[in-house]
């Protein structure tokens, strides 16, 4: 590190004043006067010269609780407070739009909440796993972490970067922080912010330390340096890679494009700094820069320049056969030449959609061969291959808006593709209504569509009964995608109207090729249905495109391989039932030979505290498959005495890590097993061997593609102690109970099962469950039975308006011993707990009475138990009686027979009808009738 150059990205105009510093705070003397900080403390100078700026406080007592380990909440707030004083805003949304997991965005601690929005708007502060962990306390290599990052964020480098020139200090421990951590701690020591020889990366910190920490990073002066320009490259038509005098580099847009291959004057600013360059837009070279799982069933092939439609896109619709391999590393498989492809307007971008049943989930391994694909310049694609990253669809869908497809056809896109075997399955979970909230029977909806992507519903609006012209709301309950999320939000709503005819026909603007199993259609308008594309083998399926709704992704099963001529056949239909044009293009394929490198050892920490080698590859790498035993051999030094080391160690104890397979470990107890001596210093050869009875050696690891690697491979490093494994006991919910580990009781009460003993305080706080649609108004920790606990939650009368699935959030519920679970989310079928109320009672006999209710309602049997009768507002013996009529059949209007007819003198007294706590009339999700309550009958 100490001999990398100064690197620094706060800019200063060549003629400009220079820019300054973030503000530094000067220690002062016993300025805040803490009961509990002396003058003599090492920290007093520190502590008191952040109360003064405002950065931290003490306690009301008068304390600062010097020794008190720093929780996570309190670095957010003081790092907060630096960035808030350096001119960077709290933002606005802080209040309404939560910025971790298990921090409520209007949680009762509102000075945290706008911190924590605000460092994690700046970057400062990530959280772990999305959750803030507010109270928990904080590891000293995540503070240099953190601290690095504030920095940052107000001077625009990193102390890594000041420390750079500076020869580094001894750290000794160094090897066992995290190796994203290292440089930030190495870089405190360097600046003097740290002063120990062992920086202890995994112990917490205090709150005086913290301080020490803070204001000497604070006080880390960074001087403003004048940048000139060193090169600007054009790497697109609007796109500069500039790099700058401190070796910076930055991303240009530019507002016009430049004409390709001609060498243009360009102005452009960076950081209010303005420079000026002459570049030249050299079209040549077609590379892939990026692959990427958008959702559970697209994947994207961005390319650096446009490419011909023809080369990657079957007639069938599918990507072009051969020309993309797709390697799951996860189990998660997708037959990419049956993959349906679309290519984006501009030639540059290529839609995979996963066929039939299958989804992208896990990690993939790319592979592209080299002229796979051609520009529209004629150049072949490079070859390609890169491992996606780990990909998890959390992403619910949602309603992106409707297009009118015929006077009596309206589309409704969706987000993504949504889960539904067809047309009759979707519209079955949406209701319709006109705006004055008039039904519409779901039986005039008739003719519906589901695209073959699953992309959008055509609803079929010909009925002659649905009004032209009239808004008609649409409302779809519990709509899932491939990855089980729920349609967000839920209910989801969108506005339709039955319209009269247009009428333009349409053309074929493009046809380009994407990849070797799709290739992109694009129309001068939408089409009612998907053109017909021939020209490639396999069975091709069509997909809009989710964002330009004129343009298609034609996937086939096949791999294509050569060239093949690709034709859109006449007859595709616009909106209005105009029809319209075609296109072509080439693909090969390539695979990889270069076996695997060790790049790296290391001796790590594992969660257990015990120590680790491990083992770090140029690529993602498996155990051989012959690999039975591993033999090592070398020596140990211990006081100067050095002995041979011979073990033999099974092949079950190397293991490669499940989400970064470029690495692989084994435990040193396993490793060194007799020979292991806590520090002795150990020079060693690990050999690969089969399992003959005379064992050959054989290659350790090979890669995905089973090239194989080294059969030895050396190690060296000094044994220390191992930990003591740290206690992980989480509250875990027991899925075993039903089919999630929820059930529901009835309407208003749900019961979470755990699997152990729970933390009350965090148990009962409804603040960690969330139900989509309800409020959860209560929660209650029953007792425990075999070690395991529930919680029953009460739902907020009245506070579920509708019946269907909804998403269920389960978070920051504390097992016994203190360790916090992981969020847990599931789905749930809950049914709508609004009572239904009387509205009305009119007297239409005088033996007889109708009562209209909020809702339909029914009566499971004729009884006297729902209501009595009141003359003059008391009981009436000889009339107080009422029968209330079976009704089997949802209405809502209910008959009530009366004891005995009544008199004009009985009405003029006045009548009334008390609903009493025995009723059972209840609507169709059996809520039972509001009571008691008392009505005045009308005549």
């Amino acid at each position: 590190m100490a001999n990398q150059p100064k690197k620094y990205t706060k800019f200063v105009a060549a003629a400009a004043t220079a820019t300054l510093v973030a503000s530094a705070i000067v220690p002062v003397a016993s300025a805040a006067g803490f009961s509990d900080v002396a003058d003599t403390n090492s920290h007093a100078v520190n502590i008191n010269a952040l109360a003064e700026a405002g950065i931290i406080g003490g306690y009301p007592d008068g304390t600062f609780k010097p020794n008190q380990e720093l929780t996570r909440g309190q670095v957010v707030k003081m790092l907060g407070k630096w960035v808030e004083a350096q001119g960077f805003e709290i933002p606005a949304d802080y209040a309404t739009k939560a910025r971790f997991t298990d921090l409520a965005a209007d949680a009762k601690d509102q000075e945290l909440v706008k911190y924590a929005a605000l460092v994690f708007d700046t970057g400062v502060f990530a959280g772990s796993n999305g959750a803030l962990n507010a109270g928990g306390k904080i590891t000293r290599e995540n503070m240099a972490l953190v601290l690095d990052r504030a920095f940052k964020a107000i001077n625009d480098t990193t102390l890594v970067e000041v420390a750079a020139e500076i020869e580094d200090v001894k750290v000794a421990d160094l090897a066992t922080a995290k190796a994203e951590a290292r440089e930030a701690i190495q870089a405190l020591r360097n600046l003097g912010i740290s002063g120990v020889e062992n920086f202890m990366p995994k112990d917490s910190v205090t709150r005086a330390q913290f301080a020490t920490f803070l204001n000497k990073t604070i006080n880390t002066e960074v001087a403003p340096v004048e940048l000139t320009l060193t090169s600007a490259v054009a790497t697109s038509a609007t796109t500069l890679e500039v790099v700058l005098s401190d070796e910076s580099k930055h991303v240009v847009t530019l507002e016009k494009a430049l004409e390709a291959n001609k060498e243009t004057e360009v102005t452009f600013k960076i950081e209010e700094t303005e420079y000026t360059a002459k570049v030249t837009y050299v079209v040549e070279e077609l590379l892939v820069e990026e692959v990427k799982a958008i959702n559970a069933k697209e994947l994207t092939v961005t390319f650096n320049n446009s490419i011909k439609k023809d080369t990657v896109i079957e007639s069938n619709g599918t990507l072009v056969d051969g020309t993309i391999t797709l390697t799951s590393l996860d189990g998660s498989a997708v037959t990419v030449n049956s993959a349906l492809a679309t290519l984006s307007e501009d030639g540059r971008t290529l839609t995979l959609q996963a066929p039939a049943a299958e989804v992208f989930n896990g990690r993939y391994d790319v592979a592209i061969a080299k002229g796979a694909f051609k520009s529209a310049g004629d150049k072949e694609v490079e070859k390609f291959e890169t491992t996606t990253g780990k990909f998890e669809d959390k992403v619910a869908p949602s309603i992106t808006g409707t297009t009118k497809v015929t006077s009596t056809q309206v589309k409704v896109n969706f987000s993504e593709p949504v889960n539904e075997a067809d047309a009759a399955s979707l519209v079955a979970k949406a209701t319709f209504k006109y705006a004055d909230g008039t039904a519409i029977d779901s039986a005039k909806i008739t003719g519906s569509v589901l695209s073959a992507d699953k992309k959008s519903l055509t609803i079929g609006l010909g009925d002659a009964d649905i009004v032209v012209g009239k808004e008609i709301v649409v409302t779809f309950i519990g709509v899932k995608d491939f990855a089980g999320n729920i349609i967000a939000p839920n209910p989801a709503t969108v506005t339709i109207q039955k319209g009269n005819k247009d009428g333009v026909a349409p053309t074929v603007v493009d046809v380009k090729a994407v990849n070797n199993k799709a290739l992109e259609v694009k129309f001068s308008e939408e089409l009612v249905g998907n053109p017909t594309v021939t020209g490639v083998s396999g069975t091709l399926t069509y997909t809009q495109d989710k964002n330009d709704k004129t343009k298609y992704k034609v996937e086939t099963t096949e791999a294509q391989t050569g060239l093949k001529s690709v034709t859109v056949s006449a007859g595709y239909t616009d909106l209005s039932g105009e029809t319209g044009v075609a296109f072509t293009k080439v693909v090969n394929f390539d695979t990889d030979t270069v076996a695997p490198k060790l790049v790296a050892t290391n001796i790590v920490k594992g969660t257990d505290n015990a120590e680790y080698l491990e083992l770090t590859f140029d690529e993602e790498v498996t155990k051989s498959a012959s690999l039975s035993t591993i033999a090592v051999t070398g020596t140990k030094v211990k006081d100067y005495v050095t002995t041979g080391v011979t073990v033999t160690v099974p092949t079950a104890k190397l293991v490669v890590d499940a989400d970064n397979k470029k690495v692989a470990t084994i435990k040193l107890t396993d490793l060194l097993a007799g020979a292991d001596v806590e520090g002795a210093v150990y020079d060693l050869t690990l050999t690969g061997k089969n399992a003959d009875a005379t064992p050959a050696t054989v290659a350790m690891f090979e890669d995905i593609s089973a090239n194989a690697g080294a059969s030895s491979l050396k190690a060296s490093f000094t044994r220390n102690k191992d930990g003591v494994a740290d206690s992980n006991q989480k509250a875990t919910i027991d899925t075993t109970v039903g089919t999630n580990g929820i059930t529901v009781d009835d309407n208003n009460t749900v019961t979470v099962n755990f699997n152990q003993e729970l933390d009350g305080a965090t148990a009962t706080d409804v603040n960690n469950y969330k139900i989509d649609g309800t409020v959860v108004e209560k929660a209650v920790l029953n007792a425990a039975v075999d070690g395991k606990q529930t919680v029953t939650l009460t739902l907020k009368a009245d506070s579920n308006t509708f019946t269907g699935e909804r998403n269920v959030t389960i978070s920051n519920v504390k097992a016994k011993n203190g360790v916090v679970m992981d969020t847990y989310n599931t789905t749930e079928v809950l049914k709508e707990n609004v009572a239904p109320t009387i509205t009305k009672a009119v007297l239409t006999d005088v033996n007889k009475i109708t009562v209209t209710f909020s809702e339909a309602v029914t009566n499971a049997e004729i009884d006297s138990n729902d209501f009595e009768l009141n003359i003059g507002g008391v009981k009436v013996a000889t009339n107080d009686t009422i029968t209330t009529a079976a009704q089997t059949t949802a209405a809502t209007t209910l008959v009530l027979t009366l004891e005995a007819a009544v008199t004009a003198d009985d009405i003029s007294k006045g009548l009334t009808i008390k609903a009493l706590n025995t009723i059972d009339v209840k609507d169709v999700a059996e809520n039972k009738v509001v009571a008691p309550v008392t009505v005045t009958v009308a005549q």
